[in-house]
């Protein structure tokens, strides 16, 4: 029998999954500290700094899942005191990936369509869901990097994992907080250069909240990794 449902015919297959040639563009920025504090589950803790990660990649070659481009809104916690990234907002363009990222780890990603363009040296990707575009994020590749501005890509991933009961207002089946660490990464090369993030308003994804107050830098980094089992690392229900 499959790995997943439905298990005669699985949506995916067990991990690890395998990323190649890989590439993100990411806009690190300042946020206001109350509307961290808002979006960060307990026992996760807001870093210091008040920084947000926008992400918008594309896995041209992912064994296992697929190829999908991939928007991400991150923020950086600490649990007991170790550093991670905790996911808010997930977009993708397939379904694999998007079934496998929530019922495993608890990724909360959506259904979006994306748009990428590349004018002198300005890169510009975007995604759109509910006929809103919900996020873009642009980015002057002006000098090339090391693989130092990517070192947080290391650290684990934090996400919360909430699964419904079928029963009428019963609680949640599975409520917790998972960890899992990208494994194997290579950064084949870095750029950075000054960037933009900007959101449209949209009463369904409201990631317009997360609004910056200063622009911090934007990073180009083309890379490949592998995904694989994390751990629960707290349970809201047990």
């Amino acid at each position: 029998m499959g790995y997943s449902m439905p298990l005669t015919a699985p949506i995916y297959n067990e991990p690890p999954y395998f990323y190649r040639g890989g590439n993100i563009l990411l806009c690190v920025y300042r946020t206001k500290e109350e509307i961290l504090k808002q979006i960060i589950p307990q026992p996760l803790k807001p870093a210091e700094g008040n920084l947000v990660y926008a992400w918008i990649n594309d896995f041209g070659t992912c064994y296992g899942l697929g190829p999908y481009r991939e928007a991400i809104i991150s923020v950086p916690a600490e649990f007991q005191g170790q550093p991670g990234n905790y996911m808010v907002y997930l977009y993708l363009d397939r379904d694999t990936p998007i079934a496998a990222g929530r019922e495993i780890w608890g990724f909360p990603k959506k259904m979006g369509r994306f748009s990428f363009s590349k004018e002198e040296e300005v890169e510009s990707r975007a995604v759109e869901r509910g006929g809103v575009e919900i996020l873009r994020v642009s980015m002057q590749l002006t000098k090339p990097g090391t693989a130092e501005a990517v070192a947080g890509l290391g650290s684990p991933i934090y996400n919360l994992k909430v699964v419904p009961s079928v029963k009428k207002g019963a609680p949640p089946d599975v409520s917790q907080l998972t960890a899992n660490t990208l494994e194997n990464i290579v950064v084949h090369s870095v750029v950075e250069g000054n960037a933009t993030v900007s959101f449209g308003i949209s009463p369904a994804d409201p990631l317009y909240l997360l609004e910056p107050v200063e622009i911090i830098q934007g990073i180009y980094c083309e890379l490949d990794f592998d995904l694989t089992y994390g751990e629960v690392i707290h349970d809201y229900i047990g």
